[in-house]
């Protein structure tokens, strides 16, 4: 089989080719990446998605409307999550904080009680997470 030219680049060439259906992935991953805290910074998801979508242009199994469909996902999922730190200085409390996407907020307590256990605030600051 004689070598695929989609680039013109061996390298990418040879890069888009084996990427093949891997591509959606590719792109979901590259998506939600590039919109995390710090791995946003490392991560040029838009790269990603141009890449793929010039594997879709030459590749039937890649179709363009999934990539799209696919980034766009991954921009949201990536997006829409808050990381939440928690950490425990003292006995009687447990604090966390949150990261808005742009700046993080205030440093929270929740205080131990009888009822309230290390593992039960956490458990409680985890599913805060969640719903945010």
């Amino acid at each position: 089989m004689p070598p695929v030219t989609i680039s013109g680049i061996p390298w990418l060439d040879a890069l888009l080719v084996a990427m093949g259906a891997w591509g959606y992935l590719a792109t979901f991953v590259g998506g939600t990446l590039e919109n995390l805290f710090i791995a946003g910074s490392l991560v040029p998801g838009e790269t990603v998605v141009l890449v793929v979508a010039a594997a879709a242009a030459k590749d039937p199994n890649v179709g363009i409307l999934w990539v799209w469909v696919v980034s766009i996902i991954g921009t949201t999922v990536g997006s829409g999550y808050h990381l939440t730190v928690y950490w425990q200085s003292d006995p009687a409390s447990v604090q966390f904080t949150v990261f808005d996407g742009t700046a993080w907020g205030d440093a929270r307590t929740v205080p131990l009680t009888g009822g309230l256990t290390t593992n039960a605030a956490i458990a409680l600051i985890r599913a805060m997470a969640v719903q945010n």
